[in-house]
């Protein structure tokens, strides 16, 4: 590891050292002599510090002042220029200099604003602290992007130095207001007193526990007992104060790792700066306090061990999916030279054929499935359109949301995954193991007893995509949690009396399978999907995923899969040697993954494509026909997904992405074409799928059915049996021929009737021996 000073990772600007017991002190040379000179020093910077003809911060300290904000942000990289010892103190003992720092900031006020001070007998009235008193007190607030640690790479060497944290903000507290000035008096004598608390400590304060009346022998000689102070409220000073929890950026924690933790502490001005969901670099004291409630702790004091928090002194909002991310390599962090390649990326003709070859290039479809359409969708899902907020502060959402319904093998889950992997920023999560509060938001006790906000996966994703698997498995009422998180993107909390507004601004790709199990073409699509139409109508594309039996396209999944396997066998025998021209045309896509997520990351954050006259024509003549469709299939007593404005408004959507692909500043006429057939092949084939036997079946017929599946049931008991010939004459005495095949098949597929050679077999589906009929 490089000397101090040399400004190496964690050497320069955390104070040298590896945490070992031989690691050498604090260099004092770089250091201010005091904390006078310390404070003269960040006066004159105050003061001096500009850039071109703006002195930053005194117009910045006299703005916030005129607004009554008694504060002033700081960036580090600033004082180092001015002045690189008043830097080095902020990073090696900031706890010592800060307050300084703060006293040197009144002390520009005072002059700047001409305010007049109290005075006594011609001095200025000071507290123990160096402050004045009858004057407001400011805040410093530090900026700084310099060396960030992750959580679980921040050691004892760390302890009371100036950290940067990047991660996001998983629980947030009310905001409460503590004491630093306390005012307690004697209940006995009357004898009163006041206690300085530390500001930045989030440790009780220690009230005496004898009287000091008492204990200077005064001259009544009164015996005051233990315990006598109590707090006057009315005469202490408070400051607001709220604990937060700074969690790891999932794209930071390595692969099987459970992401790390640590509580923030925040006071004044900090607080209510950030919510549950935020990304935020927090640059802090690591700092480290008793445990508190331990049982086993010792007469002197316990055995040492500490419990570490962060003491906020600032935070760095992270910008948009270009903005800075986390501490590690994965962070998207666009050079210069990455914009140039993208910018000339997007001018070749083939880029958006080459983005839908980059989606799971391991996954292999073929022209008889709807693989290769899904590839497009989830592409769309990854760039999303152009998010809009109206004149009255209406948004309108501009994410995707894409449904995968089907057989189970279809490569769902795998799609998942590399949504996951490609997007950048993205969680992963399960239906079955997902609750409503895991999804949005809950409120849960602290350690303190007292309310916070805690987001979920929705809130962790926003910005980004969540990615839901075995959504079919999730409980109805935790299915109806979302409806607002997908649609208005919010999630309103209205609990513990916390009353606030969650952003949810992400996109949703689910997975789930048929009711049955399996898709069963002799079945009503409406009757598979256990989902309310309020759930579907605010996904934008619903692909009904298929195991197609078809041997040509089975043998080409067959081969794709085993040269999959024999590329990787080949490469672990050489080593990790590079692979062949052949296992590369097996494995490789055109857009290698990483370049892949950082030109997503870079379309999302350039573009925002608007429609030209001729392409919205084409959309608005386009919804009407669709509109009409619907209509009249429902007047002929068909069931169909319900076609709302949201797909008019998905349709555009999807537009806005297939544009954002090329980097293009408008949405011409191709892409709205290409986002009505994506459209069409998708959510209108699930909606119109509602075909069993081969043909659209009106309610009069499906009453028909039913009544064949009763008159089947009373024939035939549990594993009764009776040949096929006699049950075909008996039933079409009352039923036509169709009629009665439609619902053999039913019966059949659903593994309640089995097919025996010459007899049909009823067989049961549960312990209680009783058939389970397809639900109507």
């Amino acid at each position: 590891m490089a000397g101090a000073g040399a400004g190496m990772d964690g050497a320069f600007y955390y104070g040298g050292g590896t945490g070992f017991d031989d690691e050498p002190a604090v260099d004092q040379s770089l250091l201010p002599a005091n904390e006078g000179q310390a404070r003269a020093g960040f006066k004159k910077f105050i003061k001096e510090f500009r850039q071109g003809q703006k002195f930053v911060y005194r117009d910045q300290l006299i703005d916030n002042w005129s607004r009554g904000v008694y504060s002033m942000t700081l960036s580090v990289h600033h004082l180092d220029q001015f002045a690189p010892a008043l830097g080095n103190a902020l990073r090696m003992q900031p706890q010592r200099f800060i307050s300084s720092y703060e006293q040197a900031m009144q002390d520009v006020f005072v002059e700047l604003s001409g305010a007049p001070e109290p005075v006594d007998g011609g001095q200025a009235q000071v507290d123990d602290q160096g402050f004045r008193r009858g004057m407001p007190t400011f805040q410093l607030k530090l900026a700084s992007w310099e060396n960030p640690k992750l959580i679980r790479e921040l050691q004892s060497a760390h302890v009371e130095k100036l950290v940067v944290i990047p991660g996001i903000i998983i629980q947030a507290s009310i905001k409460v207001h503590k004491a630093f000035k306390l005012r307690i008096r004697c209940k006995k004598c009357g004898h009163s007193r006041t206690l300085d608390l530390k500001a930045t400590s989030r440790s009780k304060a220690a009230i005496p526990r004898r009287c000091a009346r008492e204990l200077s022998a005064g001259p009544d000689g009164d015996k005051c007992g233990l315990d006598p102070y109590i707090i006057v409220s009315e005469q202490c000073q408070y400051q607001d104060t709220q604990t937060l929890k700074i969690q790891e950026l999932p794209e930071d924690v390595p692969t099987g790792e459970m992401p790390r933790s640590i509580p923030v502490h925040c006071t004044r001005y900090l607080t209510d700066t950030v919510t549950a969901g935020s990304r935020v670099s927090v640059v802090g004291v690591f700092s480290t306090e008793d445990k508190s409630g331990d049982k086993n702790k010792s007469k002197n004091g316990g055995d040492g061990v500490k419990i570490c928090y962060v003491q906020a002194l600032g935070f760095m909002p992270h910008g948009d999916v270009t903005g800075r991310g986390g501490a590690s390599g994965n962070s998207l962090r666009l050079s210069p030279a990455d914009e140039e390649r993208f910018n000339e990326m997007a001018k070749d003709p083939e880029i958006r054929e080459k983005i839908f070859a980059s989606v799971a290039p391991a996954i292999r479809g073929s022209v008889k499935d709807c693989i290769s359409d899904l590839k497009i969708a989830i592409a769309c899902l990854l760039f999303g359109g152009a998010p809009k907020t109206l004149q009255d502060g209406t948004r309108l959402r501009g994410d995707i949301n894409v449904l995968m319904l089907g057989d189970p093998g279809t490569a769902k889950s795998q799609f998942l995954k590399f949504t996951e992997q490609v997007a950048p920023i993205a969680v992963y999560t399960s239906g079955k193991g997902s609750s409503a509060a895991g999804l949005t938001a809950a409120i849960i006790r602290d350690a303190d007893g007292r309310f916070a906000l805690e987001g979920g996966a929705m809130v962790l994703a926003d910005g980004g995509v969540v990615c839901i698997d075995e959504f079919d498995k999730m409980r109805p009422d935790d299915r109806v949690a979302i409806h607002e998180a997908m649609e208005q993107q919010t999630i309103s909390i209205a609990k513990a009396g916390i009353t606030t507004i969650l952003n949810t601004r992400c996109s949703v790709l689910a997975a789930a399978n048929p009711l049955f199990g399996q898709w069963m073409d002799v079945a009503d699509a409406a009757e598979q999907m256990d989902f309310a139409t309020t759930i579907l109508s605010r996904f934008d594309l619903i692909f009904l995923v298929k195991d197609v039996k078809d041997e040509e396209r089975d043998l080409a999944i067959a081969k794709h899969v085993f040269e999959l396997h024999k590329a990787e066998g080949r490469r672990k025998e050489g080593g990790g040697a590079a692979m062949t021209e052949e296992d590369e045309e097996v494995t490789d896509a055109p857009i290698k993954v990483q370049d892949l997520k950082k030109y997503i990351a870079f379309a999302r954050h350039k573009c925002s494509p608007k429609l030209t006259p001729e392409a919205a024509n084409v959309l608005q003549n386009h919804y009407i026909q669709v509109r009409q469709g619907v209509s009249k299939e429902r007047r002929e007593g068909h069931t169909t997904i319900p076609i709302t404005v949201r797909q008019l408004e998905a349709i555009t959507r999807i537009s806005e992405a297939f544009a954002k692909m090329s980097l293009s500043e408008w949405v011409q006429v191709g892409h709205v074409e290409d986002a009505v057939r994506l459209f069409t092949l998708a959510t209108l084939d699930a909606a119109n799928r509602n075909q069993m036997g081969g043909g659209a079946l009106t309610d009069e017929d499906r009453q028909k059915v039913y009544q064949v599946e009763d008159a089947i049931k009373r024939r035939l008991q549990i594993r009764g049996r009776r040949p096929k010939a006699a049950l075909h004459r008996e039933l079409e005495k009352d039923f036509e021929a169709k009629h009665v095949q439609q619902a053999i098949n039913r019966f059949g597929f659903n593994a309640e009737l089995r097919d025996e050679e010459d007899a049909y077999e009823m067989s049961f589906r549960n312990e209680q021996g009783v058939p389970l009929g397809l639900q109507r």
